[in-house]
């Protein structure tokens, strides 16, 4: 009886050790996707800021999407809206091109701060957000403003925005704005990425 049981057994666990394989196959997992490490320095407080989530390593290295964009203009309109600045007076609505290249995401994130009295508008939107340290070009200078964007560049793009703005007006030492300390990031081996900018 015990050498039936056993039996038994043996051949329920062998067809589960054939079937995972084909199991597994059927529900193959995307590799995880880490930051660069150049962008290490902005997860924390883009974590805080509610620019990313816990399931960052889905979607960081993929390319941007329009709705991802709107979520993330969002997030700065709220974060500028939180500092009471005077409004601006001149502000009307540009027709900027809002798109998820490199351009496109500097004019959406120009047009949050147009909607505020703030200096260096009147230069347009490379010369805001570069006067700002927000945007950095290569060596050259070239801030290929054609060049699609990933979800990582445009997310670092936003956290430095809010936080040149903030700083700009000594709010960070006001409480309106906190850093999240202690995020682990989770670790695999991934070549690293380095097209000569660095968003």
């Amino acid at each position: 009886m015990k050498h039936k049981i056993r039996g038994i057994l043996a051949g329920i666990l062998a067809a589960a050790l054939l079937l995972t394989p084909a199991l597994a196959a059927g529900t193959e997992q995307a590799p995880q996707q880490l930051p660069d490490p150049w962008a290490y320095s902005a997860i924390a407080d883009s974590y805080a800021m509610g620019l990313m989530d816990d399931n960052f390593t889905t979607y960081i290295q993929s390319p941007l999407t329009l709705e991802q964009l709107e979520h993330m203009t969002g997030i700065v309109a709220a974060k500028l809206a939180a500092l009471a600045l005077p409004v601006n007076p001149n502000a009307e609505a540009a027709a900027l091109v809002l798109d998820t290249t490199r351009g496109g995401v500097m004019n959406a994130l120009y047009q949050e701060c147009a909607a505020y009295a703030m200096d260096g508008l009147d230069g347009g939107t490379a010369a805001f957000l570069s006067g700002l340290g927000v945007v950095q070009g290569d060596q050259s200078g070239d801030l290929a403003l054609e060049r699609a964007f990933t979800y990582q560049e445009a997310m670092v793009m936003a956290q430095r925005l809010i936080l040149a703005v903030y700083d700009a007006n000594d709010a960070g030492s006001k409480g309106l704005l906190w850093k999240c300390r202690g995020l682990t990031l989770p670790t695999a081996s991934v070549p690293r990425r380095d097209n000569g900018y660095k968003c």
